[in-house]
């Protein structure tokens, strides 16, 4: 199947981390037609305040006389030219705004890209020269109308570094002057338009996140076949889908034309994303099939700790009736507790073991935190020993 994938996708993949929307996003339209797949326009006024912000962004760093190299009028990006001449620091401009990265050979190799999938243009919103060390670096900038910069909006912006990576290797850079942080401009407080300093973060460990989506996610997604009457995509109906342009597409499958007992398991409450793919994998698919399942298994937290109330759920969506449940307790944590225990660790994804380990024990009997450092593997275990010691 072939795919062509995007910044932005990569972006709606950690956000939403639905392998069906994925991969309708990436289809080429001619197939994603000829299944057919329902679309609605999912443009509205948070994609149009989002340009107009960038846009604000744009005239203010021109009003204050920052050099920006723009698209020529009526292009949506500026010039492969260009864009090499101002990568190569031949031109005397200090920002560009919307550079056109192609796909290279680098970057398939880096990413280990199988034939059928191809990166489509990528368009970062701004690239600065900056002088730090004596040197002169790029740093990657996103603009972004968010009050809060998150994890996906990242993988974003580490995407475009990788595709620079790729771009400086076609012409024959081996090691770019890109600077090992990149930025994310998002909504300022009071009289500023802008943060231009806290979204600053760390491209490493979200260059290796892609790497490993990739490497060791994408395949399985490739090796699926959507066609007319076939689609084997995994996806689950749940509040994140109320933005999606799909969502009339995908409702379908628990739609009143249907009888309940054929209905996606999406349809009992509580279903959480990773118990629907552990389910999957068991073979139950409908809710006709939860209903006479014997048990559902514990493969999940939410399996282990509600699959009976699930089972209950879905026989009275079958039935159509109200029930009791037969136990009143729950296993959600008391309303009140004497003495709160908070283990905090950080993992880095580099380096592949933890970085830091915490304690803080509050309540009647509270104490000051514990914090160890770690800065290699044999030290994870002594670390862990003197916090939980403390206790």
């Amino acid at each position: 199947m072939r795919l062509e994938i995007r910044a932005s996708d990569l972006k709606d993949w950690f956000q939403y981390r639905c392998e069906r929307k994925f991969i309708y996003a990436t289809l080429p339209r001619e197939i994603r037609d000829s299944i057919p797949v329902d679309e609605i326009n999912d443009s509205g006024i948070r994609g149009d305040e989002g340009i107009h912000f960038e846009q604000n962004v744009l005239t203010r760093l021109i009003e204050r006389g920052e050099s920006v190299l723009r698209p020529k009028p009526h292009s949506y990006h500026v010039s492969p030219e260009l864009t090499s001449a101002f990568l190569r620091g031949e031109h005397p401009a200090q920002f560009i705004y919307q550079a056109k990265l192609d796909e290279t050979q680098s970057l398939r190799a880096d990413l280990h890209l199988p034939a059928n999938v191809s990166i489509r243009t990528g368009l970062p919103d701004l690239i600065e020269w900056i002088e730090e060390g004596g040197e002169r670096r790029l740093r990657v900038i996103d603009v972004k109308h968010t009050r809060r910069p998150t994890q996906y909006h990242r993988a974003q912006v580490a995407f475009y570094a990788l595709m620079l990576r790729g771009v400086f290797n076609s012409l024959g850079e081996s090691n770019p002057p890109l600077h090992r942080k990149a930025n994310i401009w998002y909504i300022g407080g009071g009289d500023q338009l802008w943060e231009n300093e806290r979204g600053l973060f760390d491209l490493r460990s979200y260059e290796e996140l892609l790497r490993d989506f990739f490497r060791r996610q994408l395949p399985g997604m490739t090796s699926k076949t959507v066609e007319r009457g076939s689609d084997p995509t995994f996806f689950h109906l749940y509040f994140k889908c109320e933005q999606c342009q799909w969502l009339q597409h995908c409702s379908k499958t628990i739609g009143d034309n249907l009888h309940p007992e054929e209905w996606d398991i999406s349809a009992i409450p509580g279903l959480s994303h990773q118990s629907k793919s552990f389910l999957h994998r068991n073979g139950l698919r409908t809710v006709g099939s939860i209903a006479r399942a014997s048990q559902l298994g514990d493969g999940t937290w939410t399996l282990r700790t509600r699959g009976k109330l699930l089972k209950e759920r879905g026989e009275a969506i079958l039935s159509n009736q109200w029930s009791r449940l037969a136990e009143h307790h729950t296993w959600l944590m008391p309303p009140k507790i004497d003495v709160p225990i908070f283990l905090v660790v950080d993992r880095d994804p580099v380096a592949n073991h933890l970085v830091s380990v915490g304690c803080l024990v509050g309540g009647i009997r509270a104490k000051p935190p514990t914090v160890e450092v770690i800065t290699q593997a044999n030290d994870e275990l002594p670390a862990l020993s003197r916090v939980l010691t403390s206790l």
